[in-house]
C-alpha cells in the first residue's frame, strides 16, 4: 500500500494530531508499536523495462518505437507521432479536461466525471478517435492488460488526477507493511479486538442492530457492522435475512477486485 503526498491524505499520514499515524504514535506506549513511514520508490534511472523482448532503461520513453511494436517490425502501431510518445503522456492528455476540472474544484469535477461514469476507459478512448491497437498499447504500458474493459473512465481519471497532483517523490509507505497501521490502532482502542473468527452469517438483530454469526453457532450483536471482506468471501456468508436488493447482490457477484477496491464511503463524523 502506498500513499500519495497530497492534502487529501493528511487525515491518514499527515502531521496534525488528528491523522491516524500521528494519533497512534502519540498514544502507544512502546516505541516498537509506532507507525513509521518511509519513502515509496516508484522508479529509478538505470533500472529497466522488458517488453516484446526489448530491454530499455527506465529513463527512456516507453514508446511503441522503442519497444519494437511498429507495423514495419511485425507489430500493430504505424510509424508516426503516436509511436514515439509515452502511453502515460498520451492518456494524460486524452483526459486533461477532466483532470483540470478536478483540480479547479473537486465537487464540480467529480460531477463532470459522473457524466462519463457509464463508459469504460476503452469506450471513452474509442469516442476520442483512438484506434483499437493504440488503446491496447496505452493499456499495456500505462496500466494492465484487460483493465480498460472493466475500469470506468471516472476511476481511471481519479487515479490519473492523484498521480498528477502528487509527485512520485512525495509518496510514502508503511515500514513493515500496512498491518502495522491496524496493529497500532488496536493498541490504543478501549475495547480489545477479536480476531480469527469465521463469520458465517449476518442477519438483523433487535431494533436496528445486526447479529454476526460466528462458525454457525456463536452470535454477537452490534449496533453497526462494516463488512470489508473480499466479495468472493462475502458470497459464502449467509446474508439472506438482510434482504439485499438485486443490484447489491449483483454487485457482490460481479465486481472484480480493482473496481470494488475503489468504492468509497463518506461518514457524517469520524468514528
Amino acid at each position: 500500500m502506498r500513499f500519495p503526498g497530497m492534502p487529501w491524505m493528511d487525515r491518514v499520514i499527515g502531521t496534525q494530531n488528528t491523522s491516524i499515524v500521528s494519533y497512534v504514535n502519540s498514544h502507544v506506549t512502546e516505541e516498537a508499536d509506532k507507525i513509521r513511514m518511509i519513502p515509496y520508490i516508484f522508479q529509478a534511472n538505470n533500472t529497466f523495462r522488458l517488453f516484446n523482448d526489448k530491454l530499455i532503461l527506465n529513463q527512456e520513453t516507453p514508446s511503441a518505437q522503442n519497444f519494437g511494436v511498429l507495423t514495419s517490425e511485425g507489430g500493430d502501431i504505424p510509424a508516426g507521432t503516436f509511436s514515439t510518445l509515452s502511453p502515460g503522456q498520451v492518456f494524460d492528455e486524452a483526459i486533461s479536461d477532466l483532470i483540470a476540472a478536478l483540480e479547479a474544484d473537486f465537487d464540480t469535477g467529480f460531477n463532470k466525471l459522473m457524466e462519463y461514469d457509464q463508459l469504460s476507459v476503452r469506450q471513452y478512448l474509442l469516442n476520442r478517435n483512438f484506434t483499437g491497437p493504440e488503446i491496447e498499447w496505452i493499456e499495456t504500458i500505462n496500466d494492465a492488460t484487460g483493465h480498460y474493459d472493466d475500469m470506468s473512465l471516472s476511476q481511471a481519471a481519479l487515479e490519473q488526477w492523484i498521480f498528477d497532483s502528487a509527485p512520485l517523490s512525495s509518496w510514502q509507505a508503511v515500514d513493515g507493511g500496512m498491518d502495522r497501521m491496524t496493529y497500532g490502532m488496536t493498541k490504543i482502542l478501549k475495547n480489545s479486538v477479536i480476531t480469527s473468527k469465521r463469520v458465517t452469517a449476518i442477519r438483523p438483530g433487535a431494533g436496528t442492530s445486526l447479529d454476526v454469526v460466528i462458525n454457525g453457532t456463536e452470535v454477537r450483536n452490534y449496533a453497526h457492522v462494516i463488512n470489508t471482506v473480499p466479495l468472493g468471501v462475502m458470497q459464502m456468508m449467509d446474508l439472506t435475512e438482510l434482504k439485499l436488493d438485486y443490484t447489491k447482490r449483483l454487485a457482490i457477484r460481479k465486481l472484480s477486485y480493482d473496481p470494488a477496491g475503489k468504492i468509497g464511503m463518506t461518514f457524517k463524523s469520524r468514528w
